[in-house]
């Protein structure tokens, strides 16, 4: 019975995913399929286990632009302290720091996420989370943001090489940053607002290998889609009737993905 709730799950996550990716190509339909975007991510993590109850994580993300020349896309650094309250709920909270080298900018920015795990049978953990997000001043497409995530995962790795795959999908709602311009049926400006609303979702498959006690390593892959969830009336990707030109353009990318994670008790 658990077996079949966690395929039906994981069906569902990938239905959404194939759905969400089946609308952007009929929006897109008419554009060069060759400007598919993909992306290398290479990261390190250390995380420190103060007691059975507490860690504190320090990250690393680099990100490469494989359409342009391996083109250093941003940088990312990111601290974080955790607090188990049992084995079903934690909670995380943290900050992270992005440099963008082409445009020598950064921005930062808080987050505070809740996590519930639940056990499916006997091998398998079902979790579910919320992560709210305070951007700073000079992030001007959202100046909050509100993620709902589930994942599911083994509940004990295998014994071939100690792996553990996952699923997970993130959907992401955006409130405030720059306003952008609407226009009404007959091309003419209707009104200047924030596009408030649900606009990106991740599908992330990810396989994770535990090399010794302290050290583990993940290879993953991201897909990326945006929309306009629900309403185009607050959405993004939107074209100016006199000219075609597109403000604030779906964000639309596959990530091929590896990161190192360390670990120590103490």
């Amino acid at each position: 019975m658990m077996f079949k709730i966690v395929k039906i799950g994981i069906c569902l996550i990938l239905i959404i995913d194939a759905s969400i990716s089946a609308v952007n190509a009929q929006a897109h339909a008419n554009e060069d399929s060759s400007k598919s975007n993909w992306k290398t991510w290479g990261g390190a993590s250390l995380e420190l286990s103060l007691s059975k109850k507490v860690d504190f994580s320090l990250g690393y993300l680099h990100s490469e632009n494989l359409q342009d020349s391996l083109k250093n896309s941003f940088n990312q650094g990111s601290a974080g302290l955790g607090y188990n309250f049992s084995k079903h709920f934690s909670v995380k909270g943290g900050f992270i720091i992005t440099q963008f080298p082409s445009s020598a900018n950064s921005t930062y920015r808080y987050f505070l996420r809740g996590s519930y795990k639940v056990g499916l049978g006997d091998k398998m953990n079902w979790t579910n989370g919320i992560q709210g997000e305070k951007h700073s001043a000079n992030e001007n497409r959202f100046d909050y943001r509100i993620i709902f995530i589930t994942q599911f995962g083994l509940r004990k790795r295998l014994e071939f090489l100690g792996l553990s795959p996952s699923v997970s999908y993130w959907l992401y709602y955006n409130v405030g940053g720059s306003k952008i311009q609407y226009y009404d049926i007959s091309g003419q400006p209707s009104v200047k607002a924030t596009p408030d609303g649900v606009h990106r979702g991740r599908l992330i498959l990810n396989m994770s290998s535990k090399i010794n006690q302290m050290l583990s390593v993940s290879l993953y892959y991201i897909r990326q889609n945006e929309f306009n969830l629900f309403s185009t009336d607050r959405g993004l990707n939107v074209v100016k009737p006199s000219t075609g030109k597109i403000t604030r353009p779906f964000s639309n990318y596959n990530v091929l993905g590896m990161s190192l994670k360390f670990n120590v008790d103490l």
